[in-house]
């Protein structure tokens, strides 16, 4: 899924490109706007990065008939600083990166739920921190420039609507592009209690009270389900599905935080035809404990859309849950910093152990298929003297196991030094360096010196410097 457009980026001309791009024409009455023609759906997805909305955002990522034009990140669930952390982690890990991604505030005077520190970990299966993506920080001004660049694009909104009433108020002509704004709730004899709605109920009643055309997606029948049962039911080696397994290891007997709000949602987001729609239009009012009531009113603009059809969207979700990514982005791909540069810098020069090290790490990173940094763990078992020694920096460059991080270990041993790898899915493989490689790197140096002895070890052929034990294929 690529935007096809402006790219977000964090730099003084920002707000000038964005600001720059041509306001389409008449911003007028809601009724009167046109979706964008085009045979996706276009879409605003905002999110407070809880738990299902990881869920919903894998889901959402696996649907090719969507075209996400921006994510914005809400105080919510998760802290904006953190949710927006776990979101580019799960898009880079996607391979999702170019989606542009916009950190929301945290709403002053608003405390946190007693489960944010859940979310905030992701109940321990956290993604990998950002490594190149860019994220705006969250503006009126840069959220209507992109309504007003893809007039009729639909908002849905996955957590609390203190952004979207940031943009009602600063920009109204902006705010009545969006065509459709649709929000999950449970709603039971018209009354939404939903957390979404009550976490910040003042942004709630200007959006619910606008004249925006607001769909509710009521999922009271996740109440009929176990969303244990299903999540242990998936199958498969797709990421959202190793994601998913990941999370109920760490939740261990903590299932409390399972609810299948916003992935239920958005599969009937996707899929129209599991919602029943009735044939009144609502109003909304705000009850004392920050709740609301949905009333028929011949001029509302909410309409009330019940997902009836619950074994269908468990079975589009099982369906998209199969359809992700299967593998990480290669490490190279991220890395554009030259090897040589990177282990001059890291290790002082560049020596023919470091620079074996080096490729000990990253041989192990395609044998294993892992990115690396922190989905791969070494123990290196080498002697430690220098020059020797040398080798293990070069497989932290290589691998990003790094002491810093835990994920390295060493243990003195007798040349030839090996080093036994292990990828976060527990498989393993053991690299080698063959029994003449140290008389061959003593006499390189000696007859040439330790660069060029370097060099020349970056150039030798992989199978003429290593034996490879248990590969990860």
């Amino acid at each position: 899924m690529k935007y096809r457009g402006v790219k977000l980026l964090l730099s003084n001309g920002i707000l000038s490109i964005l600001l720059g791009l041509s306001l389409a024409p008449g911003a007028g009455a809601h009724e009167h706007i046109e979706p964008v023609e085009s045979p996706h759906r276009h879409v605003i997805v905002d999110t407070d990065m809880g738990l299902d909305d990881v869920r919903a955002v894998f889901a959402l990522l696996a649907d090719s008939t969507l075209e996400i034009k921006a994510i914005v990140t809400v105080a919510g669930s998760a802290a904006p600083g953190k949710g927006t952390d776990n979101l580019v982690g799960l898009l880079e890990a996607s391979h999702s990166g170019s989606i542009p991604v916009i950190r929301g505030d945290e709403r002053a005077g608003l405390p946190p739920p007693a489960w944010r520190q859940t979310a905030n970990s992701l109940a321990g299966a956290a993604f990998p921190p950002p490594r190149q993506t860019d994220v705006v920080d969250f503006t009126a001004e840069v959220l209507g420039a992109i309504v007003e660049r893809d007039p009729g694009v639909q908002y849905l909104a996955l957590g609390p609507l203190s952004n979207l009433r940031a943009l009602l108020t600063a920009d109204p002509a902006s705010y009545r592009l969006i065509d459709t704004i649709y929000i999950p709730a449970v709603v039971r004899n018209g009354n939404v209690s939903d957390y979404n709605f009550t976490y910040d109920a003042q942004a709630s009643e200007s959006i619910l009270g606008s004249d925006a055309r607001v769909v509710i997606i009521d999922i009271s029948g996740v109440q009929e389900i176990s969303g244990l049962d299903f999540l242990h039911s998936l199958e498969g080696e797709s990421l959202p599905v190793l994601w998913i397994d990941r999370l109920l290891a760490g939740l261990g007997d903590e299932t409390g935080h399972i609810m299948m709000y916003d992935d239920l949602a958005v599969a009937a987001f996707l899929r129209g035809a599991l919602l029943e729609f009735d044939d009144s239009a609502y109003g909304a009012q705000r009850t004392a404990g920050d709740g609301f009531v949905l009333t028929p009113a011949a001029d509302g603009n909410i309409r009330l859309g019940r997902l009836v059809d619950i074994e269908s969207a468990l079975a589009t979700l099982r369906h998209l849950y199969s359809r992700g990514p299967m593998e990480r982005p290669p490490h190279d791909g991220a890395q554009e910093i030259p090897a040589e540069t990177l282990l001059r810098a890291f290790h002082g020069h560049l020596g023919p152990y470091v620079v074996i090290g080096y490729r000990m790490g990253k041989l192990a990173l395609k044998e294993l298929n892992t990115e690396g940094h922190f989905g791969i763990s070494a123990e290196v078992h080498s002697p430690l003297q220098t020059p020797r020694s040398c080798l293990i920096d070069g497989v932290q460059i290589g691998s990003g196991c790094t002491l810093g991080k835990g994920n390295i270990a060493v243990a003195e041993a007798p040349e030839p030094a090996w080093v036994l790898f292990t990828s976060a899915e527990g498989e393993r493989v053991t690299i080698r360096l063959r029994p003449e490689i140290p008389s061959l790197v003593e006499g390189l140096v000696n007859s040439r010196g330790v660069e060029t002895a370097g060099r020349a070890f970056s150039e030798i052929q992989l199978d003429s410097l290593f034996t490879i034990e248990g590969r990860g294929d």
